[in-house]
């Protein structure tokens, strides 16, 4: 189901990229949240197997550190801030491609930008985060309290988030 979902996910950022083409050129989305959970839930298929195999603390704390090393990716640098900080070579920021990486050119602009790189290390610190849960047995204290207003949002959440905003902008523009 991961597979397919993530193709679902994928296909929504497609729509809310040629939506946003044709109608709102100057709110493009390209390489938004869509475009990254997508991306991750797809990666995440093939790592499944060795991600099992790392102790779920280590594998959250070691996606943390990958995630503050690599959070400046945007800026062209990678690093833990003052303490120490790697230029990266300007080749990799050429194009619209690369920037679905976290290497975006300067001419790069999206209305919802959010790469691969630092943003994957968050998503499977998550993952890493479920393992615990699951492993520790805490789940069971996570779905204990039924809230069913929520749990419809939890199950429509993607069409939600795809729809939130067509309303919003037709309902500002009907009121301005």
């Amino acid at each position: 189901k991961i597979f397919r979902r993530g193709l679902t996910v994928l296909g929504g950022a497609f729509v809310i990229w040629i939506a946003t083409r044709l109608f709102l050129t100057e709110s493009l989305i390209v390489h938004g949240v869509l475009t990254l959970i997508g991306v991750a839930m797809l990666l995440t298929i093939p790592l499944k197997k060795v991600f099992s195999k790392i102790p779920p603390l280590i594998g959250f704390f070691a996606c943390l550190l990958i995630f503050i090393f690599t959070y400046d990716v945007e800026l062209g640098k990678l690093g833990f801030g003052s303490l120490f900080s790697l230029n990266l070579p300007l080749w990799l920021y050429k194009n619209n491609f690369t920037a679905l990486f976290g290497f975006a050119p300067i001419t790069f602009y999206s209305t919802d930008y959010v790469p691969i790189l630092p943003w994957i290390f968050s998503y499977w610190m998550g993952f890493f985060l479920f393992k615990l849960f699951e492993k520790r047995d805490w789940l069971k204290y996570l779905s204990k309290p039924k809230i069913p207003p929520l749990e419809w949002l939890g199950r429509h959440s993607l069409i939600i988030y795809m729809i939130h905003q067509p309303i919003i902008y037709g309902l500002l523009y009907l009121i301005f």
